[in-house]
């Protein structure tokens, strides 16, 4: 039996270039800053709205899993916001990765990477 238009699973935009995990952070923050002239930048010209501004603060993470109560049955549209603000940060030439927390959580990072040589001390 074929779905229905409405019951089909709405496509997604693309999302945004997700790099490998460079390195273990030993962390249970949601935000590490590396740079913050980049950090200004991202405040000021992308992020739109107060979620947005929260997990660049650190007090939302890139999982959405600490949305809380009524938050969490909008966890699609949150999702799609931080599809957007990380497709902005590419947009604007702000570097960022994605780095892994204390049990597996997912951390951003704003700015450079480290070096290999970094990594190894």
């Amino acid at each position: 039996m074929r779905k229905r238009q409405s019951e089909c699973p709405p496509v997604l935009p693309e999302t945004p270039r997700r790099p490998e995990v460079v390195e273990v952070l030993d962390t249970s923050a949601y935000t590490v800053v590396r740079d913050w002239s980049a950090y200004d930048h991202a405040m000021k010209m992308c992020a739109r709205g107060a979620y947005q501004r929260s997990i660049l603060k650190g007090e939302h993470n890139l999982s959405g899993s600490s949305l809380k109560g009524k938050a969490s049955l909008y966890g699609g549209h949150y999702a799609h916001s931080r599809r957007a603000l990380l497709q902005r940060l590419d947009a604007h030439n702000v570097p960022w990765y994605e780095a892994q927390g204390n049990r597996g959580l997912r951390v951003l990072v704003i700015g450079e990477p480290p070096t290999v040589e970094e990594v190894a001390v």
